[in-house]
């Protein structure tokens, strides 16, 4: 004995095999995805700032403390690094 169901879900375009998305589907998906990729735009400026430094043959240290003046960013470094960097 075989049951068959009234009625086919909208995504199932094709008779057996795998489904097919149709276009309503598709335009869906497409929207979604264009809101998530705008959500996420708008998410990554709200959190960009902009440091503004110039200097040549500066020592680590300053940079650091510019950067810290400029966005209240504070910097943690171990001595292996800072004598690496810091000549």
């Amino acid at each position: 004995m075989q049951i068959k169901a009234l009625g086919r879900p909208a995504f199932y375009a094709r008779e057996g095999g795998r489904p097919a998305l149709t276009k309503t589907m598709l335009a869906m998906k497409l929207t979604g995805i264009l809101l998530l990729a705008t959500v996420l735009q708008v998410s990554a400026r709200s959190n960009a700032q902009t440091v503004t430094y110039a200097a040549e043959k500066v020592a680590l240290p300053t940079v650091f403390a510019a950067i810290e003046q400029q966005t209240g960013y504070v910097f943690f470094t171990t001595t292996a690094i800072c004598k690496a960097w810091c000549r």
